[in-house]
């Protein structure tokens, strides 16, 4: 005998017991006073019935002793294989807790969710229940430079004005470097004559931009700067007056919003696409290393001083710096990065990762990197989508959870700076002129 009974709840005019060859109730409305064929106890026909809420169903049974008529009201799913069996259906049947749905169970091709079904409140995934993990893959494609920066090019920094618009800055063969990409070749620019060669024997160690034709490198040797206008084809020194400080790094906005930092505290501000500087020391006599801003408040931090690890920040009109009531852990700190004020990271010495939430900079908490290797330069395309770079080829990600997870660089120079366009467009540079980009 088989047996199959669906639906939520059922309730009988009175209770009967009969056996039957097959019943099969599957689901659906029927309208009040549908009448269906009768069967005879123990008889071997084979019934489908179909039931719904509140619809009486007249069913004509040829029972010894039964009643002629059965209303159905409601019914739930049951499977019984085997002998005649008495079947009692109560309102309150609990389906047990080991019920397994037949292996040939179909689900009718017009049933539907009623419009009115609610998830009950106390309804409780299985303890067992595990979120399916992220198997997404960061996949970073090593590219080349031009040969004549291969070998002792170092690449310090890199930026871009957008997809297929890249440049990368460092030094060769002790001559600075400045690379542009239109995203798989790369091509050497010339930076301006420094006493009839090349350029001066100086690295350049940031690069920042307010478009594609609007370019800014800053790096060492008494304040060295550059700038270009028209995407490269002309570089014109373009410097504040830094008192011979080495510039570390810089940050722009737009042609109106400039910002480098650099040793012995320093900071200058431009206001009118370089033509002019005005500077803001931080007041720090420690090489500051890292600069960014949401466009209104200004944050540096730098190396350790006086057993601090210096995080600042400044608002217009510029002339004060305020420290980190609770700074960074007591490392180097070598760049700092945000998606928003509210959401600012620092990277430094010994893996260094701190995050700060406040606004203003003024509390640092340290996250978990899962290395002891510097961390150089720190950028993201958004919250939940951060990279940290540093020593040894280390590419750290973070998705916005505070947790970072290595991602394979393929290298082990020391990687040195990261931008990209978009989530799936990012770009590292390093030692050895190394370029990689995720893609």
């Amino acid at each position: 005998m088989r047996l199959i009974y669906v639906a939520a709840l059922l309730g009988l005019a009175s209770a009967c017991s009969f056996g039957v060859n097959g019943i099969d109730i599957v689901g659906g409305p029927l309208p009040d006073g549908t009448v269906l064929p009768g069967i005879e106890e123990g008889g071997n026909e084979d019934l489908t019935m179909v039931g719904t809420d509140d619809a009486a169903i007249d069913m004509a049974m040829n029972m010894d002793g039964g009643p002629p008529d059965l209303t159905v009201v409601d019914f739930v799913v049951a499977h019984v294989d085997g002998a005649p069996l008495d079947l009692t259906v109560v309102n309150d049947l609990v389906v047990p807790t080991d019920f397994v749905v037949p292996p040939d169970s179909v689900v009718p091709p017009d049933f539907v969710v009623p419009p009115d079904f609610v998830v009950p409140p106390d309804l409780v995934p299985p303890i067992d229940l595990v979120p399916i993990p992220d198997m997404t893959v960061l996949t970073f494609v090593a590219q080349s430079a031009p040969a004549s920066v291969k070998g002792p090019g170092d690449l310090f920094g890199v930026w871009g004005a957008g997809k297929g618009d890249i440049y990368a800055v460092g030094a060769s063969g002790g001559l600075w470097t400045i690379l542009h990409s239109s995203g798989t070749t790369w091509t050497l620019q010339a930076g301006p004559l420094y006493m009839g060669n090349p350029g001066p024997a100086v690295p350049l160690l940031a690069v920042a931009g307010a478009n594609t034709n609007d370019v800014f490198a800053a790096g060492q040797g008494m304040g060295t700067a550059i700038h270009t206008a028209n995407a490269g084809t002309l570089w014109s020194y373009a410097g504040p007056n830094t008192g011979n400080s080495n510039l570390n790094a810089a940050w722009c906005g737009s042609t109106t919003n400039l910002w480098v930092v650099g040793d012995h505290g320093f900071a200058s501000h431009s206001m009118n696409d370089t033509a002019t500087w005005m500077n803001a020391p931080t007041g720090i006599d420690t090489p500051m290393t890292g600069v960014w801003s949401d466009g209104t408040t200004v944050f540096a931090v730098g190396k350790v001083h006086g057993g601090v690890a210096p995080a600042v920040s400044t608002v217009s009109p510029f002339t004060t710096w305020t420290p980190a009531t609770a700074p960074p852990p007591n490392q180097d700190l070598f760049a700092v990065w945000g998606s928003t004020a509210k959401d600012l990271y620092a990277v430094g010495a010994m893996g260094t990762i701190a995050h700060s939430t406040d606004g203003a900079g003024s509390a640092w908490t340290a996250q978990t990197s899962g290395t002891t290797k510097n961390l150089f330069a720190v950028w993201g395309s958004s919250a939940t989508d951060v990279y940290a770079v540093g020593q040894m080829g280390t590419i750290l990600h973070n998705d916005g959870s505070g947790t970072w997870k290595v991602v394979t660089s393929g290298t082990t120079q020391d990687l040195q700076g990261v931008w990209g366009s978009s989530a799936s467009d990012v770009y590292v540079v390093g030692k050895a002129a190394t370029i990689l980009h995720l893609q």
